[in-house]
């Protein structure tokens, strides 16, 4: 039996959670690249999550990533 490359259980709330805790870990902002690959690297795809960034409450502003609100 074959398994895809991510997990397909990890929903919104978790993958909201995971960029609210890294954001707030460096101070409130990061650079966007820094975000993806970490998200990269835990098994979220790059590309799909910086096409919907804005239904996970994050600002891009002069690539840099910050919480809404």
């Amino acid at each position: 039996m074959s398994y895809p490359k991510w997990n397909t259980l990890r929903g919104k709330w978790s993958l909201r959670r995971r960029i609210k805790e890294t954001i707030q870990a460096s101070g409130g902002e990061m650079p966007l690249e820094d975000l993806l690959d970490y998200l990269k690297n835990h098994g979220y795809m790059k590309e799909m999550i910086r096409n919907r960034l804005h239904l996970l409450d994050v600002v891009v502003v002069d690539g840099k990533a910050r919480l809404r609100g």
